[in-house]
Protein backbone atom coordinates (compact mmCIF):
# COMPACT_ATOMS: atom_id res chain seq x y z
CA UNK A 1 0.00 0.00 0.00
CA UNK A 2 1.50 3.51 -0.81
CA UNK A 3 1.54 5.98 2.01
CA UNK A 4 -0.30 9.07 2.58
CA UNK A 5 1.67 11.95 2.22
CA UNK A 6 4.78 13.84 4.20
CA UNK A 7 7.75 12.02 4.41
CA UNK A 8 8.99 8.76 3.36
CA UNK A 9 10.88 6.66 5.32
CA UNK A 10 14.82 6.17 3.94
CA UNK A 11 13.67 2.01 3.30
CA UNK A 12 11.02 3.45 1.13
CA UNK A 13 13.17 5.89 -0.71
CA UNK A 14 15.84 2.87 -1.45
CA UNK A 15 12.11 0.50 -2.03
CA UNK A 16 10.74 3.08 -4.59
CA UNK A 17 14.05 4.01 -6.39
CA UNK A 18 14.10 -0.25 -7.57
CA UNK A 19 11.04 -0.06 -9.91
CA UNK A 20 11.91 -1.48 -13.29
CA UNK A 21 9.35 0.53 -15.96
CA UNK A 22 7.48 -2.67 -16.26
CA UNK A 23 6.16 -2.36 -12.91
CA UNK A 24 3.42 0.39 -12.50
CA UNK A 25 3.22 0.70 -8.29
CA UNK A 26 2.06 3.93 -8.27
CA UNK A 27 -1.52 5.41 -8.59
CA UNK A 28 -2.35 7.89 -11.89
CA UNK A 29 -3.13 11.41 -11.09
CA UNK A 30 -6.73 12.51 -10.54
CA UNK A 31 -8.10 11.80 -7.30
CA UNK A 32 -7.32 15.11 -6.04
CA UNK A 33 -8.09 17.84 -8.58
CA UNK A 34 -8.84 21.28 -7.36
CA UNK A 35 -10.06 23.70 -10.38
CA UNK A 36 -9.16 27.40 -10.06
CA UNK A 37 -7.04 29.45 -7.83
CA UNK A 38 -9.12 30.05 -4.85
CA UNK A 39 -9.83 25.62 -4.39
CA UNK A 40 -6.02 25.19 -4.59
CA UNK A 41 -4.40 28.19 -3.00
CA UNK A 42 -5.98 27.71 0.78
CA UNK A 43 -3.79 27.06 3.97
CA UNK A 44 -5.18 23.55 4.28
CA UNK A 45 -3.23 22.76 0.96
CA UNK A 46 0.09 24.44 2.44
CA UNK A 47 3.08 23.08 1.44
CA UNK A 48 1.37 20.84 -1.41
CA UNK A 49 2.87 20.27 -4.93
CA UNK A 50 0.28 20.42 -7.68
CA UNK A 51 0.98 18.95 -11.74
CA UNK A 52 -0.16 21.39 -14.09
CA UNK A 53 -1.77 19.08 -16.52
CA UNK A 54 -2.80 21.78 -18.81
CA UNK A 55 0.68 23.45 -19.06
CA UNK A 56 2.13 26.43 -16.70
CA UNK A 57 -0.84 28.83 -17.18
CA UNK A 58 -3.15 26.40 -15.90
CA UNK A 59 -5.91 26.39 -13.43
CA UNK A 60 -6.52 23.13 -12.73
CA UNK A 61 -4.43 21.79 -9.90
CA UNK A 62 -3.91 17.99 -9.71
CA UNK A 63 -2.50 17.25 -5.94
CA UNK A 64 -0.15 14.51 -5.97
CA UNK A 65 0.30 12.43 -3.46
CA UNK A 66 3.49 10.57 -2.74
CA UNK A 67 3.38 8.51 -5.16
CA UNK A 68 1.97 9.20 -8.83
CA UNK A 69 2.03 7.81 -12.26
CA UNK A 70 2.29 10.83 -15.26
CA UNK A 71 1.69 9.39 -18.65
CA UNK A 72 3.97 11.19 -21.61
CA UNK A 73 3.98 10.88 -25.12
CA UNK A 74 8.14 11.46 -25.81
CA UNK A 75 10.45 14.06 -24.30
CA UNK A 76 8.40 16.78 -22.79
CA UNK A 77 8.30 19.27 -19.51
CA UNK A 78 6.51 18.81 -16.63
CA UNK A 79 5.08 21.77 -14.98
CA UNK A 80 4.42 21.48 -10.89
CA UNK A 81 3.58 24.20 -8.42
CA UNK A 82 4.24 24.56 -5.10
CA UNK A 83 0.98 26.09 -2.80
CA UNK A 84 3.01 29.22 -1.09
CA UNK A 85 -0.16 30.26 0.94
CA UNK A 86 1.43 31.57 4.67
CA UNK A 87 0.45 33.84 7.15
CA UNK A 88 3.52 35.50 8.62
CA UNK A 89 4.76 36.67 11.98
CA UNK A 90 6.83 39.89 12.55
CA UNK A 91 9.99 37.21 12.58
CA UNK A 92 9.32 36.02 9.48
CA UNK A 93 10.21 38.95 7.95
CA UNK A 94 8.63 39.72 3.86
CA UNK A 95 10.01 36.67 1.89
CA UNK A 96 11.24 33.36 2.33
CA UNK A 97 12.13 30.55 -0.70
CA UNK A 98 11.45 26.68 -1.17
CA UNK A 99 14.71 24.71 -2.10
CA UNK A 100 13.88 21.97 -4.35
CA UNK A 101 15.48 19.01 -5.47
CA UNK A 102 14.58 17.19 -8.77
CA UNK A 103 16.26 13.45 -8.76
CA UNK A 104 15.51 12.43 -12.24
CA UNK A 105 16.14 8.00 -12.80
CA UNK A 106 17.15 7.59 -16.86
CA UNK A 107 16.62 4.57 -18.77
CA UNK A 108 20.12 4.34 -19.75
CA UNK A 109 23.49 5.33 -18.40
CA UNK A 110 24.03 8.95 -18.21
CA UNK A 111 27.81 10.14 -19.45
CA UNK A 112 27.42 13.20 -17.36
CA UNK A 113 26.68 12.59 -13.90
CA UNK A 114 27.98 16.58 -12.47
CA UNK A 115 24.68 18.47 -10.40
CA UNK A 116 23.16 21.32 -11.86
CA UNK A 117 22.35 24.44 -9.80
CA UNK A 118 19.79 27.40 -10.29
CA UNK A 119 18.10 30.06 -8.46
CA UNK A 120 15.29 32.90 -9.17
CA UNK A 121 16.65 36.44 -8.35
CA UNK A 122 15.86 38.17 -5.73
CA UNK A 123 19.01 37.15 -3.09
CA UNK A 124 21.48 38.51 -0.67
CA UNK A 125 24.70 37.33 1.24
CA UNK A 126 26.74 39.44 3.18
CA UNK A 127 25.46 42.73 1.70
CA UNK A 128 25.52 42.36 -1.88
CA UNK A 129 22.47 41.19 -3.90
CA UNK A 130 22.95 38.36 -5.39
CA UNK A 131 21.42 37.88 -9.15
CA UNK A 132 19.49 34.24 -10.14
CA UNK A 133 21.36 32.08 -12.86
CA UNK A 134 20.91 28.70 -14.41
CA UNK A 135 20.30 26.10 -14.58
CA UNK A 136 24.34 25.66 -14.58
CA UNK A 137 26.77 22.42 -14.77
CA UNK A 138 29.02 22.51 -11.25
CA UNK A 139 32.49 20.76 -13.08
CA UNK A 140 33.40 17.35 -10.83
CA UNK A 141 30.45 17.74 -8.31
CA UNK A 142 28.18 14.16 -9.35
CA UNK A 143 25.42 13.83 -5.78
CA UNK A 144 27.45 12.27 -3.59
CA UNK A 145 30.18 14.65 -3.89
CA UNK A 146 27.26 18.03 -3.32
CA UNK A 147 26.01 16.06 -0.22
CA UNK A 148 29.75 15.26 1.55
CA UNK A 149 29.87 19.06 1.02
CA UNK A 150 26.71 20.18 2.87
CA UNK A 151 27.80 17.39 5.48
CA UNK A 152 31.41 18.89 5.87
CA UNK A 153 31.91 19.97 9.97
CA UNK A 154 33.16 22.88 8.37
CA UNK A 155 31.03 24.20 5.63
CA UNK A 156 32.18 25.88 2.61
CA UNK A 157 29.95 26.53 -0.59
CA UNK A 158 32.74 27.85 -2.59
CA UNK A 159 32.47 25.13 -5.04
CA UNK A 160 28.95 25.80 -5.49
CA UNK A 161 29.72 29.73 -6.75
CA UNK A 162 28.72 30.26 -10.30
CA UNK A 163 31.06 33.53 -11.50
CA UNK A 164 31.19 36.10 -8.60
CA UNK A 165 27.36 35.04 -7.80
CA UNK A 166 27.27 32.78 -4.13
CA UNK A 167 24.60 30.27 -4.69
CA UNK A 168 23.41 29.85 -1.02
CA UNK A 169 22.02 33.48 0.26
CA UNK A 170 18.74 34.56 1.67
CA UNK A 171 15.69 36.11 -0.31
CA UNK A 172 15.15 39.59 -0.18
CA UNK A 173 13.35 40.99 3.03
CA UNK A 174 13.76 37.28 4.46
CA UNK A 175 15.50 36.02 7.45
CA UNK A 176 16.41 32.91 7.15
CA UNK A 177 19.32 31.52 4.32
CA UNK A 178 19.33 28.94 2.29
CA UNK A 179 22.46 27.17 4.27
CA UNK A 180 21.08 28.02 7.40
CA UNK A 181 21.04 23.98 8.19
CA UNK A 182 22.91 22.44 5.10
CA UNK A 183 23.10 18.89 6.17
CA UNK A 184 18.87 19.08 4.80
CA UNK A 185 19.92 19.47 1.32
CA UNK A 186 21.66 15.78 2.07
CA UNK A 187 19.58 12.58 0.66
CA UNK A 188 19.41 9.25 1.12
CA UNK A 189 23.23 7.83 0.26
CA UNK A 190 21.72 4.52 -0.53
CA UNK A 191 19.41 5.76 -2.99
CA UNK A 192 21.92 7.41 -4.94
CA UNK A 193 23.89 4.87 -4.64
CA UNK A 194 22.11 1.86 -6.28
CA UNK A 195 21.86 3.31 -9.56
CA UNK A 196 24.43 5.82 -9.54
CA UNK A 197 24.73 6.05 -13.14
CA UNK A 198 21.90 6.25 -13.86
CA UNK A 199 20.77 9.34 -11.43
CA UNK A 200 20.70 13.63 -12.41
CA UNK A 201 20.44 15.69 -9.84
CA UNK A 202 18.75 19.37 -10.47
CA UNK A 203 19.59 21.90 -7.31
CA UNK A 204 17.22 24.81 -7.54
CA UNK A 205 16.49 27.68 -4.98
CA UNK A 206 13.20 29.73 -5.42
CA UNK A 207 12.39 32.89 -3.43
CA UNK A 208 9.00 34.15 -3.23
CA UNK A 209 7.13 37.09 -1.06
CA UNK A 210 4.63 36.67 1.19
CA UNK A 211 1.22 37.77 -0.05
CA UNK A 212 -2.10 38.27 2.01
CA UNK A 213 -4.23 39.00 -0.73
CA UNK A 214 -3.23 36.66 -3.75
CA UNK A 215 -0.74 33.67 -3.65
CA UNK A 216 0.75 32.80 -7.04
CA UNK A 217 2.43 29.67 -6.09
CA UNK A 218 6.06 28.08 -6.94
CA UNK A 219 6.13 27.39 -10.29
CA UNK A 220 8.62 24.73 -11.69
CA UNK A 221 9.32 22.63 -14.49
CA UNK A 222 10.77 19.19 -15.21
CA UNK A 223 12.16 18.50 -18.81
CA UNK A 224 11.60 14.16 -19.13
CA UNK A 225 13.48 12.45 -21.98
CA UNK A 226 13.91 8.66 -21.66
CA UNK A 227 13.17 8.84 -17.45
CA UNK A 228 11.31 6.12 -15.87
CA UNK A 229 11.32 7.83 -12.69
CA UNK A 230 11.51 11.57 -10.93
CA UNK A 231 11.40 12.51 -7.30
CA UNK A 232 10.70 15.37 -6.06
CA UNK A 233 11.91 16.69 -3.02
CA UNK A 234 12.01 20.27 -1.19
CA UNK A 235 11.63 22.03 2.25
CA UNK A 236 11.19 25.23 2.98
CA UNK A 237 11.39 27.42 6.42
CA UNK A 238 8.09 28.33 6.67
CA UNK A 239 6.76 24.20 6.27
CA UNK A 240 7.24 21.33 8.16
CA UNK A 241 10.67 20.74 9.36
CA UNK A 242 11.24 17.64 7.49
CA UNK A 243 11.72 17.38 3.37
CA UNK A 244 8.77 16.59 1.75
CA UNK A 245 9.27 14.11 -1.22
CA UNK A 246 7.47 12.40 -4.46
CA UNK A 247 7.91 10.06 -6.51
CA UNK A 248 6.61 9.98 -9.77
CA UNK A 249 6.43 6.97 -12.14
CA UNK A 250 6.84 8.23 -16.26
CA UNK A 251 4.72 6.30 -18.26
Amino acid sequence: MIQRFYPLAPATIVWLSLFSAAEARCPALGGNIQNGDDQFFTSNLSGRLAYLRGGPDSKTYDVLDDCNEIRVNGPTRLNFIINNVFVPKGADGKASFAAVQVAKLQIIKQSDLNVTLERTDGWIRDGVEQLGFGPISIKNMNARRFFDTHLADKFDDGLLKYKNWWWHAAPLGGTSSSSDAPDKWNWNAAFFADQSDRIVLSNRLYSFSFNDTRNTGIPFYVKVDRTDLVYIRYFAPVWAEEPQLYVIEIR
